[in-house]
């Protein structure tokens, strides 16, 4: 986390256990939050979707994030959908919007871990 010498930050568990998820007033910086944390809350979305109902989750081999408009202190909605799912490979894209405004879009390849 941050070098927070007074401990006022909220807990980043605090924040990943919100449902739907909300940017707290102090990880802020400015008029948007954090890029890392909105990535984060947009990699989960995505993690999730690329995830099968059976064995393992296939990891994020490569994320491309693009800052579309701020992302404003308060509530958040991360939409995430499966572009493609092959036999080793996974597309998905996902979408933070605040306020019906799109904030935050991404793609990401997941791929089976394979012996190289």
């Amino acid at each position: 986390m941050f070098n927070d010498p007074q401990g006022t930050r909220t807990p980043l568990s605090a924040i990943l256990a919100q449902a739907p998820p909300a940017i707290p007033v102090d990880w802020g910086q400015g008029r948007t939050a954090f890029g890392g944390l909105s990535t984060l809350l947009t990699y989960r979305a995505m993690h999730a979707a690329a995830s099968p109902e059976s064995g393992p989750a296939r990891p994020l081999q490569s994320i491309a994030v693009h800052f579309v408009g701020p992302v404003p202190i308060g509530p958040v909605d991360v939409q995430a959908e499966v572009l493609r799912a092959g036999r080793y490979m996974t597309q998905t894209t996902a979408t933070l919007r605040s306020g019906g405004s799109i904030a935050l879009t991404a793609h990401g390849a997941h791929g089976t871990p394979r012996p190289s």
